[in-house]
């Protein structure tokens, strides 16, 4: 078994509260999300929850400068994975909602997230959101995603609402099918 499924599937099973799935993001799920931001815009990119690189590894050859670049991740198993997986790139154990903070000030001006929002309690979608939101640039771009097997949640219709009350925009795209389980993504503007 690759070493990074190996270490996602640990993940998951002795901390289902933090990974919602036990299947990685795929590669159309994570090209879709990419090919809605410009990674080769001025400024900070972060990625939230990178569990162990199904994004990164997408994000990375696409970064013209990998300073520009901090992870964030809370499970201290995968960020010592990742740090060892990407030595060029920084990564931090934190909460999400800690984003700001970590960057110093630095407005951010793309947060990629794989979070699991719909395993999350309202309070923590809205302390998590806020914190992305605070670091996020004026026009500033959020994408993530939901899993199609848990968009009725309350959990996501919560999420959704949120999403709409904070952001200028904030759009949905199509089922991405080639995803375990299929997905959709957001797209926001600050």
């Amino acid at each position: 078994m690759r070493q990074d499924l190996l270490e996602f599937v640990k993940a998951a099973i002795r901390n289902p509260m933090e990974v919602a799935s036990v299947f990685p993001t795929s590669r159309a799920l994570a090209e879709r999300m990419l090919n809605l931001v410009d990674l080769e815009r001025p400024g900070k990119v972060a990625e939230v929850g990178v569990g162990t690189g199904a994004i990164t590894k997408y994000i990375a050859p696409r970064l013209k400068d990998s300073k520009r670049y901090i992870g964030v991740e809370l499970n201290s198993d995968m960020v010592h994975y990742m740090r060892q997986t990407f030595p060029e790139l920084h990564f931090e154990e934190a909460p999400a909602e800690s984003l700001a903070q970590l960057t110093g000030g630095e407005r951010v001006t793309t947060v990629v997230s794989s979070l699991p929002w719909t395993v999350f309690s309202p309070e923590l979608q809205k302390r998590t959101l806020t914190g992305i939101h605070d670091a996020l640039a004026e026009n500033g771009r959020f994408v993530t995603y939901v899993c199609l097997n848990a968009a009725w949640y309350p959990q996501a219709q919560h999420f959704g609402g949120l999403l709409n009350g904070m952001f200028r925009s904030v759009t949905k795209s199509p089922i991405e099918w080639k995803n375990v389980p299929p997905a959709f993504v957001y797209l926001c503007t600050k």
